[in-house]
């Protein structure tokens, strides 16, 4: 079985992040339907820095991928004071892990490996209120927009059995190019809180789900709710990382070969250049998005045997003199290849598989 390396974990994981903090599917009335709020009226409703609410929530997380059909349930507690924190738990099999947001960092217990984890925290790929709120001109760059104000009166049409929240407000992100995933998402005006998202593929098929099926405001939540209980021998680290607004920038602090790809689909941006080092290796992260989808680019400076590849996976030439393993989890595609003798490279994104093996074979050796 293929191992990735830690930090292609972390990008699953900061992935996987941005379906845990959303949630309903409602059929508008559409003799209700009126365009009168704008995208800038969006912006203004998730703005975090006007919330000022507690609450408690429980979310179902579904992955609708045939291969890998998952249900995951998260239990969210969020402080006025911007505190959150997650307990991420799998229904199929595993611990719950918890995930806590302070605001500048994030400290996420993985019961597995008896270990905290401390690490900065990206707005740039993190949940989708917060995208919306940063990274607005990207958005309407690349996306479609339509809003919809939903009526008291809207019926359910469920595409779960799972009893969900009802927003108000629905978004809906169609992309411009066709080459990465859509979007929905359902807002609780009133509180400026997304409820529900679902995320579809290239071939406009639902893939992935989130909606809350339990919300109660402004309950009584003390600081204590907000402490990681771990038991006795769980070990501490933090995760050291040097970050950088170009590559340019990052290659004059570093000695690392970073190695460019000649090719990004359109609307896709560099957001940062992330730099990590442990006594083994040196890997660099370049993180690229288009305001809602991502596609990271992890280079490491190591030769990586081939193994086995498990069922989803198969491997692609990805030019003459090159092959590479294509690892298919669903909407999130990755390609993983020996650029040379130093440098071993691995693709994450959102986007079609034909893109990604067009940047791939990009890059010159």
């Amino acid at each position: 079985m293929k191992t990735w390396s830690k930090d292609v974990i972390k990008c699953v994981w900061l992935w996987f992040g941005i379906v845990l903090f959303v949630g309903l599917i409602v059929v508008p009335d559409i003799a209700a339907q009126e365009q009168s709020l704008q995208f800038d009226d969006i912006i203004r409703m998730l703005d975090p820095s006007d919330k000022k609410i507690n609450y408690l929530g429980t979310k179902f997380v579904i992955d609708y991928t045939p291969s890998r059909r998952s249900t995951t349930l998260v239990r969210v507690t969020y402080g006025a004071s911007g505190l959150e924190k997650k307990e991420v738990s799998p229904l199929q099999r595993g611990e719950a892990q918890i995930i806590l947001d302070d605001g500048k960092f994030l400290w996420h217990y993985i019961p597995s490996q008896a270990s905290v984890v401390k690490k900065k925290r990206r707005v740039s790929l993190g949940e989708i209120s917060q995208r919306i709120h940063q990274q607005n001109e990207l958005i309407q760059q690349n996306y479609q927009i339509q809003i919809e104000t939903l009526s008291a009166t809207s019926t359910i049409a469920s595409v779960s059995q799972i009893p969900s929240v009802t927003g108000d407000v629905l978004v809906t992100f169609q992309p411009k190019m066709k080459d990465r995933p859509a979007w929905k998402i359902w807002i609780d005006s009133e509180h400026g809180l997304v409820v529900r998202t679902e995320i579809y593929d290239v071939n406009g098929d639902l893939t992935l789900l989130s909606a809350f099926s339990e919300l109660t405001f402004q309950p009584e939540i003390s600081k204590s709710s907000f402490v990681i209980k771990v038991p006795k021998g769980t070990t501490m680290r933090t995760s050291v990382e040097k970050h950088f607004h170009t590559i340019e920038e990052a290659e004059q602090e570093l000695d690392f070969p970073i190695s460019q790809p000649g090719y990004m689909p359109e609307g896709f941006v560099l957001a940062a250049v992330v730099y990590s080092q442990n006594d083994q290796r040196e890997k660099v992260q370049l993180a690229y998005v288009d305001g809602l989808s991502s596609i990271s680019i992890f280079e490491e400076t190591h030769e990586i045997s081939s193994e086995t590849s498990h069922g989803t996976s198969q491997k692609i030439v990805i030019n003459p003199s090159i092959k590479g393993t294509f690892h298919d989890q669903g909407l999130l595609k990755i390609l993983d290849w020996q650029l040379n003798t130093d440098l071993h490279l691995t693709l994450v994104g959102e986007i079609a598989d034909t893109e990604l093996l067009k940047i791939a074979s990009s890059f010159a050796q």
